[in-house]
C-alpha cells in the first residue's frame, strides 16, 4: 500500500514488521512525492511503479529498481496516455484505471484490446 512518501507491506491484512518505508528505500528518487499505481508482473518477477507520465521498473529478485528507468507510459504502452491511477494484471492482460474508466491493455498484442467502466470489475 502506497500513501505520500510511505509504503507498507501486507500479508493477508497484517502489516509486516518494519513498514512504513520511505519511497526512496525501494530507489526512487527522494523528491518523489507519491505513486500513482502499481502492479506486479509475475511471469518477470517485476513490479511497474506508475508516477505521472512515467514508469518504473523493480526487479524483485535483486530487490533493486531497472537500469533505464523511468520511461514514458505512452512509449512501452501504447494508447495508455493519461495518469494511472490503478493497475493490475490478469490473464495476459494488464488492466489500466483512469477516472472512470478501465482499458483492458493486451500484453502479446501490444495494445488497449477495448475500454470498459470502471466499475464493472465490480459487477455494478
Amino acid at each position: 500500500m502506497f500513501r505520500g512518501k510511505k509504503f507498507w507491506a501486507l500479508k493477508g491484512h497484517v502489516i509486516l514488521e518494519g513498514y512504513p518505508k520511505k519511497l526512496y528505500e525501494l530507489g526512487f528518487p527522494r523528491t518523489l512525492q507519491k505513486v500513482d499505481a502499481a502492479f506486479h508482473d509475475t511471469e518477470t518477477g517485476k513490479t511497474k511503479f506508475f508516477i505521472g507520465d512515467k514508469y518504473w521498473s523493480y526487479d524483485e529478485q535483486h530487490h533493486s529498481m531497472e537500469n533505464g528507468y523511468p520511461k514514458l507510459i505512452e512509449k512501452d504502452f501504447p494508447g495508455i496516455e493519461n495518469k494511472i491511477d490503478a493497475a493490475y494484471q490478469e490473464n495476459g492482460s494488464i488492466y489500466f484505471f483512469h477516472g472512470s474508466k478501465q482499458f483492458e491493455y493486451s500484453i502479446c498484442h501490444k495494445r488497449v484490446l477495448r475500454t470498459l467502466s470502471a466499475n464493472c470489475i465490480l459487477c455494478c
